[in-house]
């Protein structure tokens, strides 16, 4: 494709160079790039994309396209490389999404494409939203932390929401399988970074807002100034009526809201504003470790429910799904008896009964996603608790202590391990955590390899019969980052090998 074909719609840019370029392949790593790529100069957390450009150039990129407040000698850096064409433009990530959907031919236009924000829950309303329209033959697609689905095909990834060369590449590829609704989970770095500018929504969900990612956006204010600015602009919204940061969302929005909550709406001004046809609720909630029972109501109809989903917070989750179908144009009755056929999404809850214990695996990594799974265990089981996790190196540390003292008050048994440590010393992680555990009655063990950590735990179930234990944090993660390497590892993978070797 013609330079000039992709900087359609892209906003003011000035240009050294021939605009008539062909352009092969789009790139932001100089190490990938080919013959007649295009390089985006891009900043990444820890390095400066501007030093790249002369490698990016030597592996053949034929266009760089820079951000023009970057501080360096451009005037010499146009005549050293005076056969490459330079694009300057004033917002780097916001122009590199435009040129990347004109790139591809725009696929977002051709895909209905509903994009769920929130701290906790995005994966697994996803996944209802995308088995309930499979289930109706629907052609759909997934992109989310579990990684690509379409076709029956999956392609892992390693982060949430691709950047926007993958991401508009994925499109595609949807576009050309034939599908017609894409289910994305939608980061707070991806909104911030502008990954999914340009994107129109066919819906925009939000299911809640805690406190997370401290490490990037600082304080608790900028991270929900993030997920409120998602808001700013689209067709509609499903919005979780319980959620201090929904309510805002609601009361400022000028479009209409479809809300869901887990019983009433308590909001008195909202309650006002909406009618109750906008609204789904649950009551009479019944669980127990092998499904969950509710009534869904909307517009006076009650549904019974019967679902393999775990918890309150799933029950939430199923809400919002349900809202988003309606948004979509489907009717509660065409669907609304699929959700007792949806299993557990791999990593998040997932249980495995065993003589005298269960095992579950769940991906809880921020406090309040550990909070609601510790009190989901709580209220459906009796049984003592052991928990086995770790908190991530390289994030905001702050909530090592408070996931440490949670941990404890929950269970009878904290073994602290790795997940993730990156560069950090994995013993000073845990040393962090162990502080908040000893504030509790808990026994503290800090084991540092991960696979011993559940060895110990199921050790310690067997021994006492009537356990629940819990692996958290990495879910169907299939790594550990121990500085920059990533190395093969899998908790799935441990339990089944410890559990089938007690078995011979």
């Amino acid at each position: 494709m013609e330079l000039k074909y992709i900087l359609y719609n892209t906003l003011d840019y000035k240009i050294f160079g021939n605009i008539e370029k062909n352009i092969e392949k789009l790139c932001q790593n100089s190490k990938k790039c080919t013959k007649n790529c295009l390089f985006f100069c891009i900043d990444g957390i820890k390095t400066t994309g501007s030093l790249y450009i002369s490698e990016a150039i030597t592996y053949g990129a034929n266009v760089v396209v820079l951000e023009e407040k970057l501080n360096f000698d451009i005037e010499n850096l146009i005549k050293k490389y005076n056969k490459t064409t330079f694009v300057f433009v004033k917002d780097l990530r916001k122009s590199m999404a435009v040129m990347c959907a004109n790139f591809f031919d725009n696929p977002q236009k051709k895909l209905k494409i509903v994009g769920i924000t929130g701290t906790n829950g995005k994966s697994s309303t996803a996944f209802i939203c995308y088995n309930l329209l499979k289930i109706q033959s629907k052609r759909v697609g997934l992109i989310g932390t579990s990684g690509i689905f379409f076709d029956d095909k999956k392609i892992d990834l390693n982060m949430t929401t691709p950047d926007s060369i993958d991401l508009f590449e994925i499109f595609a590829k949807m576009v050309k399988a034939k599908i017609e609704y894409c289910i994305m989970e939608v980061s707070a770095h991806a909104i911030y970074l502008d990954k999914v500018y340009g994107i129109e929504f066919a819906v925009k969900a939000l299911t809640n807002v805690k406190s997370d990612h401290l490490d990037f956006f600082k304080t608790k204010e900028n991270y929900i100034n993030v997920k409120r600015h998602f808001f700013e602009r689209g067709k509609k919204f499903v919005i979780n009526g319980n959620d201090k940061v929904g309510q805002e969302i609601i009361l400022g929005s000028k479009k209409d809201c479809v809300v869901y909550c887990y019983d009433n709406l308590k909001n008195k001004k909202i309650c006002k504003n909406f009618k109750k046809n906008t609204v789904f609720y649950a009551k009479n909630a019944k669980f127990s470790l092998k499904n969950t029972i509710f009534d869904l109501i909307f517009k006076n109809k009650i549904y019974n429910i019967s679902s393999k989903l775990i918890g309150k917070f799933n029950i939430e989750n199923i809400l919002c799904a349900v809202a988003i179908l309606f948004c979509l144009g489907f009717e509660p009755e065409s669907f609304i008896q699929n959700i007792s056929q949806i299993c557990n999404v791999a990593g998040r809850f997932d249980c495995v009964f065993n003589d005298g214990f269960s095992v579950i695996i769940d991906y809880a990594h921020t406090t309040d996603s550990l909070k609601n799974l510790l009190k989901t265990v709580k209220s459906v089981s009796r049984n003592k608790n052991i928990i086995v996790f770790g908190c991530p190196g390289e994030r905001d540390s702050y909530k090592r202590f408070e996931m440490g003292k949670l941990a404890g008050r929950f269970c009878e048994y904290v073994i602290l391990t790795t997940d993730n440590p990156a560069s950090e010393n994995a013993r000073r992680i845990m040393f962090e955590m162990q502080q908040g555990a000893k504030q509790t009655n808990a026994k503290c063990f800090c084991v540092e390899d991960r696979k011993s950590a559940i060895k110990k735990a199921i050790k310690i179930a067997q021994k006492e019969k009537n356990v629940n234990v819990l692996i958290v944090g990495k879910g169907v993660e299939e790594y550990q980052i121990v500085g920059d390497r990533h190395i093969p590892y899998s908790d799935y993978k441990v339990v089944d090998e410890i559990l089938k070797s007690q078995q011979k």
